[in-house]
């Protein structure tokens, strides 16, 4: 693939590759069931194209890429026939709030990616340049080094490979004398992968650099020894997939004492003095740093400063690489803190930039008091003219793939006009109200999330968003520090983000996510640290639903937030392994979050368990004195008490997770208590199409069981595309992020379908293949949970569906589900396996379907990490056609890596 030009800022769009079937069902008449489907979609449809449409400052929605597929004559391949028993029907529903999507702060979901901050290194919290060197080597291949190869180091400040996580200083330092000047970067987590070289680097090569590190972390089991090949520094960064900051210009530069995630701006005569930059740590505004900038008075008489001279500071965005992208006429807001060390005031200016044309595109000038301590100056900019989106090419080796990351050409720059000392803190800007999603609760306080990645969540049709994962258990992860003005809220170390320094933005938390829930019309489930104390939790029951004769609900409403926060879910921990202690903090917790709520007249809360491994109990069919304890102490809050689960998404691994659903619910019944269980975590190592079938597979298993799985969650639902940096793991995205667009990959596609094809019951179906005879059940007891399908012996527990082993090929799976009326049957079918034929028939009835709607995913290739990307974000995109007329006889073909929709519409006037 040769050098994508991504679109230009004008056209940052939300790519709406709708549903086929989305489209289709508007054309249609169908039954009331069918009917509430067509009206949620074209409302949504409606509702983003006209937005879209409405930005006369952006391209055109990109054309869906979904079209008619004639129906096409089955291959050779074997016939599986599916036969559905319509009456025959479970007692529970399937709850219509099912769909869950999980966020936290990784993979640069919030800062750099939902969160609309323009600026990256808001606070200037990043280590200083010791240097002004190139400092991160950029991605190269994982090879084995040729025998005899001399190994020479570059010198960095971090690295972490994409696809696989470097090791520890000491175990660099093993294998190679050269390479002992090798430090630790994260030494305060065992878990953690990475180097640092301090200095500067000892050569100026021109051919390769083997770098050789250790592969060790969470994914290899062993320590494995590989190479990491650097392309010489005389290759522009920007043709390498470079990390971190790198000279755009000769005035936006890398230079020695600027903050790690801005570049310096020398521009002028300065033969008589000498500007320097420096990291203050005595007395900051936010944080423990802030930048400051130093232009010396000239020494001479005769020398003036001359027009266009100046000194500062620009920010090109998430990683100091994305680069910003701008529409021009369109409004810019923010703020900034600024202060001089002189009684004199200093003249400084804010200025948009294009780094690739030196043009600048707005600028305000500031004047900054002179004697007075830190004071917030307002910004608003509007461009002239709107920025480009040129590629930065990336190559994955072994996919033997190339693509391109967006770094769009504009800066924010900061910049003093005439001698002085300036010191900045604090920045935050954003594109105004309209790139924002709109909120009608968030209040003066705002909601400063993304439009279009909120538009791609809304129309997914998903119900809930979880606010929560492993930066939960970090210790400096408390409610308390995520409110107020977000310029008062100080940033800190991050579980994930784990650069040197206070590096995680709090300017978008859990009372964000849950304004923009309400937003979207999304019910919030916020996760806790469990180290919080009852007093604190009864406290945040006050702060998200007390009124001004409260304390908190008087501190809520002078943030600037008089609504309350509609948070009514919230998980006490995750993944806490120790259920004893987790045990003590549930009930202790609960208890003082359910009197303050009866003593305000808040809602009753429903309560998550963050406990994940209680797979080892239940598969040996008897639960331990603390998770009994557990269940114990939580069973006075009856049905409002949920266990999360956090499962794989391999499709092959699914059987595992269904046997420990019947097992787990068992256990719980015996224990007299009405707990159930969710999913709010689904994960799995990458975001291409297997990853999509996967969660369709895990879907229609949860689905048969959703009289006891109530939720069905996908974590890190948000990415930024190619971050590459030491935030970046676990890429399984469904959104992906860039400066100027946003698109979904196959699992996004998999919800919408999943969701858009909701049914309440689920309906009793077999296989029948090459003639055999069915094998498959009626409603029954099996294997202690009441459901529909084969019973076969002690191996077969399916509820509601088949997928595969004695009820037909292991590499299928399906699930019927039907309206209360009975006029739709929906059969949703996975195939991670070989191509089949499928033929669908209804027994038990003597209606037969009027028409059928299909929809199907599946990729080009036959390659399981196939992907969306921005040269092509509707490579994996559903495709839909129409039978007009159902007869048992015909099938549809599954091909290998596929997910396939029927929606069956049965005339009620028969």
């Amino acid at each position: 693939m040769g050098r994508l030009i991504l679109p230009p800022a004008a056209s940052r769009m939300t790519t709406l590759v709708l549903l086929s079937f989305s489209i289709t069902l508007l054309l249609s008449t169908s039954s009331a069931s069918a009917a509430r489907i067509s009206s949620f979609h074209a409302e949504k449809l409606t509702t983003a194209l006209s937005h879209a449409r409405s930005q006369d400052a952006r391209q055109e929605v990109r054309s869906t890429g979904i079209q008619d597929e004639a129906q096409q004559e089955p291959r050779e391949s074997a016939v599986l026939e599916l036969s559905v028993q319509a009456k025959n029907r479970s007692e529970f529903k399937v709850p219509a709030h099912f769909s869950a999507v999980g966020v936290e702060f990784l993979n640069h979901e919030f800062y750099g990616g939902l969160y609309s901050q323009l600026i990256f290194g808001e606070s200037f919290e990043e280590q200083p340049n010791l240097t002004a060197t190139m400092r991160m080597p950029p991605p190269g291949s994982i090879t084995q080094p040729p025998s005899g190869t001399s190994n020479e180091a570059i010198r960095s400040t971090g690295f972490i490979f994409k696809q696989g996580y470097l090791a520890t200083g000491s175990d660099l330092a093993v294998m190679n004398s050269s390479l002992h000047g090798a430090e630790q970067w994260c030494s305060h987590n065992p878990d953690c992968c990475g180097f640092t070289f301090p200095g500067a680097p000892p050569h100026d090569p021109s051919s390769e650099i083997l770098i050789h590190f250790k592969l060790y972390c969470q994914f290899f089991a062993s320590p494995t020894w590989s190479t990491f090949m650097k392309p010489a520094p005389k290759y522009p960064p920007a043709q390498q997939g470079f990390i971190g900051c790198w000279s755009r210009s000769n005035n936006h530069t890398l230079l020695q004492g600027v903050s790690e995630m801005w570049l310096g701006v020398v521009q002028g005569d300065f033969s008589d003095v000498q500007p320097t930059f420096s990291s203050e740590t005595m007395f900051p505004m936010n944080g423990q740093r802030f930048q400051r900038i130093t232009w010396p008075a000239p020494t001479t008489h005769h020398h003036s400063t001359t027009a266009g001279t100046r000194v500062g500071v620009a920010n090109h965005g998430l990683n100091c690489q994305h680069g910003l992208s701008l529409v021009g006429g369109k409004a810019y807001e923010g703020l900034i803190y600024l202060k001089t060390t002189g009684d004199k005031d200093l003249r400084v200016r804010a200025s948009l930039e294009d780094s690739l044309t030196g043009a600048v595109l707005a600028s305000q000038g500031i004047t900054v008091k002179g004697g007075a301590d830190w004071t917030r100056y307002d910004l608003s900019l509007i461009p002239a003219s709107s920025t480009t989106c040129p590629g930065i090419t990336k190559v994955y080796p072994h996919e033997n793939f190339t693509e391109n990351l967006a770094s769009c050409t504009g800066s924010f720059v900061v910049s003093l006009e005439e001698p002085g000392v300036l010191d900045i803190d604090y920045t935050f800007f954003s594109a105004a109200a309209w790139d924002l999603q709109h909120s009608e609760t968030a209040g003066s306080i705002g909601l400063p999330a993304r439009g279009d990645v909120s538009r791609l969540l809304q129309l997914e049709g998903l119900k809930y968003i979880r606010m929560g994962g492993s930066m939960c258990n970090h210790g400096p992860y408390r409610w308390k520090d995520f409110i107020g003005p977000r310029q008062l809220r100080q940033p800190y170390a991050g579980d994930w983000y784990r650069q040197p320094g206070l590096t995680q933005s709090r300017g978008f938390g859990l009372f964000e996510t849950a304004d923009l829930a309400e937003a979207l019309d999304m019910t919030v489930i916020v996760t806790v640290n469990d180290d919080e104390k009852p007093d604190d939790m009864a406290d945040f029951v006050e702060y998200c639903w007390g009124d001004n004769t409260t304390n908190w609900g008087r501190q809520r409403i002078a943030h600037g937030h008089p609504l309350p926060y509609n948070i009514t879910h919230v998980e006490i921990g995750n993944e806490v392994p120790n259920v004893e202690l987790l045990a003590d903090h549930v009930g202790n917790i609960t208890l003082a979050m359910e009197a303050r709520a009866k003593a305000i007249g808040a809602p009753l809360f429903t309560y998550y368990i963050g406990h994940n491994e209680v797979d080892a109990e239940v598969a040996n069919k008897t639960l331990s004195g603390p998770t009994k304890d557990m269940i114990s102490r939580t069973r006075h809050l009856g049905d409002r008490v949920l266990w999360d689960v956090h499962v794989g998404a391999e499709p092959d691994s699914v059987a595992m997770w269904e046997r420990f659903f019947i097992d787990f619910q068992r256990l719980v019944k015996e224990e007299g208590s009405e707990l159930r269980a969710v999913v709010l975590e689904e994960n799995g190592g990458d975001h291409g199409l297997l990853r999509g079938i996967g969660h369709a597979v895990y879907g229609n298993m949860m689905q048969r069981h959703a009289d006891f799985v109530q939720i069905h969650g996908y974590a890190n639902g948000l990415e930024a595309w190619q971050g590459m940096d030491r935030e970046q793991m676990f890429s399984q995205g469904q959104i992906f992020i860039l400066p100027n667009m946003t698109f979904p990959q196959p699992t996004w596609h998999v919800i919408s379908m999943m969701t858009s094809s909701y049914q309440p019951r689920v309906l009793s179906h077999s296989f029948v293949t090459s003639g055999d005879e069915k094998k498959g059940g009626e409603y029954k007891e099996s294997m202690g949970g009441t459901g529909v399908g084969p019973v076969v012996g002690d191996d077969v527990y399916v509820k509601g569906g088949v997928r595969g082993g004695s009820s037909g090929p292991s590499s299928i799976d399906a699930i019927a589900v039907g309206s209360e009326d009975e006029g739709t049957v929906v059969v949703r079918v996975a195939n991670w396996g070989e191509e089949v034929q499928l033929k669908v028939t209804f027994e038990g009835t003597d209606k037969e379907p009027s028409r059928v709607l299909t929809t199907v995913l599946e990729g080009h290739r036959g390659f399981a990490l196939e992907e969306n990307t921005p040269s092509n974000p509707t490579n994996i995109v559903p495709k839909t056609g129409t039978w007009q007329k159902y007869t048992s006889s015909q099938t549809s073909s599954l091909k290998p890596l596929s997910f396939t929709v029927l929606q069956f519409e049965f005339d009620q006037a028969n």
